[in-house]
């Protein structure tokens, strides 16, 4: 199936760069499903990025995170590759949002969220020695 609309984006691996990548995640979602959905897009994408730059041991600015968002007729496919060490979101979401909340956790947070909101697929790119994140956004209503 061919995409509607494809853009790629290399982001320095900077929390000073997570500004400028929200904005072009919302300039290419632009008006297409709800602001609600829209939104959650957001906070999905900045959880993840945020994640490699805080956790990945990054060794360089040199290494770019990849970025590649996809629309198609009723979803959108959001694949996020790094350099980073080798991580697997779903192997991390463990607990649910109450359980962290009454344990006093101080993370874990944001991958919990990102379970609840979208459908997420790791793969490791062993050759390249990358990573590989996709997570899928129904498009519709979500008000």
């Amino acid at each position: 199936m061919r995409s509607l609309a494809e853009r790629v984006l290399f982001l320095d691996p900077s929390v000073e760069h997570l500004s400028g990548f929200r904005n072009e995640i919302r300039k290419f979602l632009a008006e297409e499903g709800s602001s609600i959905l829209r939104n959650r897009i957001i906070f999905c994408m900045d959880e993840l990025v945020s994640n490699i730059i805080e956790h990945g041991n990054l060794n360089s600015r040199k290494q770019k995170i990849e970025i590649r968002l996809l629309s198609f007729p009723t979803f959108w496919k959001m694949v996020i590759v790094d350099d980073a060490l080798a991580f697997d979101p779903n192997h991390a979401i463990g607990p649910t949002l109450e359980s962290l909340y009454d344990s006093g956790a101080e993370g874990g947070f944001g991958l919990s969220a990102l379970k609840k909101l979208t459908r997420l697929y790791y793969k490791r790119i062993s050759l390249e020695n990358k990573n590989q994140v996709t997570l899928f956004f129904r498009k519709g209503n979500h008000e």
